[in-house]
């Protein structure tokens, strides 16, 4: 099975808007738990989720959520884009290909 750019990126996409979902549900879980994890968490959710940043000073009403919407959305085009620059990469200096098949590496 060949990955073609497309789904790299929309995989990437997918990837990027199911991580702020599954970190959201973990720190719930573990402060439901009484379980504090300290800084080694903040330093994962900020690698993992960097435009979760934007909710530390929001509400939880309506604009909250509408925070977390467009942090959703703003993570996965940001894991798409990551995608797209490592197939540019990886095509620009891999070694003997021909740049008529296309660009990304099959």
């Amino acid at each position: 099975m060949t990955v073609t750019l497309k789904r790299a990126v929309l995989i990437a996409f997918v990837t990027g808007t199911l991580v702020p979902f599954l970190m959201e549900a973990t720190w719930n879980r573990l402060d439901a738990m009484g379980i504090h994890p300290g800084i080694w968490w903040s330093n994962a959710a900020i690698c993992a989720w960097p435009t979760g940043i934007v909710l530390m000073e929001t509400s939880p009403n309506w604009q909250g959520y509408v925070a977390f919407a467009i942090s959703v959305i703003i993570n996965g085009m940001l894991y798409g884009v990551i995608v797209l620059f490592i197939g540019y990469l990886i095509s620009t200096f891999r070694p003997g290909k021909d740049q008529t098949q296309g660009w990304w590496p099959s």
